[in-house]
């Protein structure tokens, strides 16, 4: 982390670096990555334009240690939630970028899941993109889990399973959802129901194909759920 008292936080006056305290900003097309970080302190960029150094700048308020962060902990720095980017994964950084959300055009599925916390899309209509960053919640390893794992964790997002398709049916697992790290599909289309059933051998028999018409039933007077 950097140190207040030593370079690049000292005086100018006294042989420190041109951009001086935390006060003042630097000139971001020559300063080092370092100085426009420790400047960020009260400049903010438009990250969707801005250039690599002014993006890095922007991490209001906490000074990272750029010597080991990866430049997606960099970045993340600059929201209002801040994950500790010595120990935090990579999905993690980003997914802690929460109050700015993409372009899920342009970006990447795991960038468009791992921002999905301040987002809900219509899935009735969404591209299967948009439903997963549905998945408003609750984050998870978007690098090892499966398609029906991440639109599982939509814990705060309804469908309407009467219209619903069996990938979306599965995503109104509310409130309770399963580990989907180590669970099964049976077991992931037994918690949108509301049953807490962990028993494998219960389900044995039973096609996650079978389990749509029971969530039917069971979420037949819910609404759509709208952003």
């Amino acid at each position: 982390m950097f140190d207040k008292n030593s370079s690049p936080w000292s005086d100018p006056h006294d042989g420190g670096t041109a951009f001086g305290t935390a006060g003042n900003l630097v000139d971001v097309d020559t300063a080092t990555e370092e100085a426009a970080i420790t400047a960020a302190s009260s400049f903010l960029v438009d990250v969707d334009t801005a250039t690599e150094a002014e993006t890095v700048s922007a991490a209001e308020s906490r000074l990272i240690d750029v010597d080991t962060a990866t430049e997606e902990a960099v970045i993340t720095a600059a929201s209002a939630f801040l994950v500790d980017v010595r120990t935090a994964t990579e999905s993690e950084a980003i997914a802690a970028a929460a109050p700015r959300l993409i372009d899920v055009d342009t970006a990447t599925e795991e960038a468009v899941i791992t921002t999905a916390s301040a987002l809900l899309v219509d899935v009735d209509t969404a591209t299967e993109t948009e439903a997963l960053s549905a998945a408003a919640s609750r984050l998870i390893d978007v690098d090892t889990a499966t398609e029906e794992a991440v639109i599982t964790s939509a814990s705060s997002a309804l469908v309407d399973v009467d219209t619903a398709t069996e990938t979306e049916s599965l995503s109104a697992a509310t409130a309770s959802a399963v580990d989907v790290a180590t669970a099964n599909e049976v077991e992931i289309a037994a918690s949108a129901s509301g049953a807490f059933i962990r028993d494998n051998a219960l389900f044995e028999d039973v096609s996650l194909t079978n389990m749509v018409p029971l969530l039917r039933q069971l979420y037949r007077d819910i609404p759509t759920a709208r952003p």
